[in-house]
């Protein structure tokens, strides 16, 4: 049956599906202003280091895909798996995409087989490293982001273009996510924060002013890489931002980013949600990354508590709003052990996922899944591994259980 749903003022049209499914009952599809507005579901990792791994970029090489992949998918059904979709180093671009496009794309082929065989639904971050390709090419980022003749351009176009290409029609890819937290290096001066600075990894020494680049700039060039993936993606999968949430001051530095000094005024929450809505047009999915602590910045809210999840819960109301479906793409506690942090933010998704006054669909990804990230045998901090962290992995599969997955 249909029905409308009214949230905030706006209008919903929603068509509700009672579809029997384990204990599940009701899911939907929504429309918004008459446009498709596919909405996703469910609990699931980070395996960020797939491709890395795949690429002997990482400790422990290819072998480990298909055994991280069988871990989370296939036994614990965290079907829901995010990576990094392309190597993190400029270095580590030309050593391998710039090398031979077609060992490349055949390696990447290798880790969706296996992520298909163990019953995974991918979401690609296209560019993790938002560097990476200026410092291949020779460019600034900001600069690269503003000049539609750029070389940078051409080479994010080409790698869409290829990537999109080779994977039109597979299911196991279920949205593309635009990269990783571009939001939280706009409208600040990248001459005096120098990120991702490796000269022996291919980078330049030091980063410039040419490097900055303004919230506007950054909408705009979303829009032309949403664009360019929906040339070539004929499934029209949905898109995430792969934004972190904002920072505390984001719509003041935004405000100021011509001003001879940076704003850092904490916003409001009504300026919060107003940098949500704006940086988020582009994309049916609602990114934000939550840690520790996130919260304790906010001009509002009174926020104390480190696993508070307050700003999660206001983002939910915007992303409802919207008709978008709502990501956490990151979460988790440094330390094994109790985890609090990534319990609450559990909670809170489990309390938000309800159609019953008009709500968005939940997706998360804690991070990060059996991550050795400098050493083959020891775990990068955030690592959930299976043995020790058992606990929190069934956590996570009883949310997975709660906040169903479901195709577009």
């Amino acid at each position: 049956m249909c029905r409308a749903l009214s949230h905030g003022g706006l209008a919903l049209t929603a068509f509700w599906c009672c579809i029997l499914f384990a204990i599940q009952t009701v899911h939907c599809f929504s429309r918004n202003h008459g446009q498709s507005n596919p909405l996703l579901g469910g609990v699931g990792t980070n395996t960020v280091d797939l491709l890395w791994n795949q690429l002997s970029l990482s400790p422990r090489g290819p072998q480990q895909v298909k055994e991280s992949l069988s871990d989370s998918c296939q036994q614990r059904n965290l079907t829901l798996t995010r990576f990094a979709a392309t190597p993190y180093w400029p270095t580590q671009v030309t050593s391998t995409y710039s090398r031979s496009r077609q060992d490349y794309w055949a390696n990447m082929s290798k880790v969706v087989t296996a992520a298909a065989a163990a019953g995974c639904r991918m979401i690609p971050s296209l560019f993790w490293n938002w560097f990476a390709f200026p410092d291949v090419a020779g460019e600034p980022l900001g600069d690269a982001m503003r000049n539609t003749s750029s070389r940078t351009r051409a080479m994010w176009a080409e790698y869409i273009r290829d990537f999109t290409t080779m994977f039109a029609n597979e299911p196991t890819i279920v949205a593309w996510e635009l990269g990783n937290e571009l939001n939280l290096i706009a409208d600040l001066d990248l001459s005096e924060q120098q990120p991702a600075i490796a000269p022996s990894m291919g980078t330049p020494t030091q980063r410039t002013r040419a490097d900055n680049f303004s919230t506007a700039d950054m909408m705009s060039f979303q829009s032309w890489l949403v664009d360019t993936i929906r040339q070539y993606d004929t499934m029209q999968r949905p898109i995430s931002t792969g934004h972190a949430v904002p920072r505390p001051q984001a719509q003041h530095l935004r405000s100021s980013y011509f001003s001879p000094q940076r704003d850092w005024t904490p916003d409001t929450e009504d300026e919060y949600e107003d940098n949500l809505r704006d940086v988020t047009q582009c994309c049916e999915i609602m990114s934000l990354h939550y840690y520790p602590g996130a919260g304790a910045g906010w001009g509002w809210g009174n926020i104390t508590d480190p696993n508070s999840t307050l700003p999660l819960r206001v983002a939910f109301t915007v992303a409802a709003d919207l008709g978008k479906t709502f990501y956490v793409g990151e979460f988790g506690d440094a330390d094994p052990g109790p985890r609090p942090f990534s319990h609450s933010v559990l909670k809170t998704l489990n309390s938000l996922y309800t159609y019953e006054e008009g709500g968005a669909a939940v997706m998360a990804t804690i991070w990060v899944w059996e991550f050795y990230q400098f050493s083959p045998t020891v775990a990068a901090s955030f690592s959930i591994l299976p043995g020790r962290d058992d606990e929190m992995i069934a956590a996570l599969e009883a949310a997975n259980r709660n906040i169903s997955f479901w195709s577009y």
